[in-house]
């Protein structure tokens, strides 16, 4: 009865199952009194009625706290070696790899993940 639900990114959810199944689950949550959230950055204007009407949910919109921010994007023909991705973590605080087969994110995940988490320590340790 402690318990606080977060479902997020609701509007990724299955029109005719998840959200269906969120709701039930979300009704039965409001007749316990047990809290929750559900996130979502686009839902209709139904589904919002819905919450704040039928449950008494608080609609808080954000507004302003985006952050900006330079991404920059990579396209390499050749296979990303795992000496490669450790150079640019090196360089940088937060990257994403894309592979394209499951057996290849597991196998490089494998190879550099001992060295991404040293980064993360190394860079908790100086307060960035």
């Amino acid at each position: 009865m402690s318990s606080f639900l977060v479902f997020d990114e609701m509007h990724l959810f299955d029109p005719e199952l998840g959200l269906q199944a969120t709701r039930l689950i979300c009704e039965r949550l409001h007749r316990l009194s047990i809290p929750y959230v559900v996130l979502s950055a686009t839902l209709p204007d139904s589904v919002v009625d819905y919450w704040k009407n039928q449950l008494g949910a608080e609609i808080v919109e954000a507004g302003g706290e985006f952050v900006q921010r330079r991404v920059t994007v990579e396209w390499k023909e050749v296979p990303l070696s795992p000496d490669r991705v450790k150079q640019v973590l090196g360089q940088h605080n937060c990257i994403l790899v894309v592979c394209n087969t499951v057996d290849r994110a597991v196998e490089l995940y494998r190879q550099v993940s001992a060295y991404a988490q040293a980064q993360v320590v190394s860079l908790n340790r100086v307060g960035v």
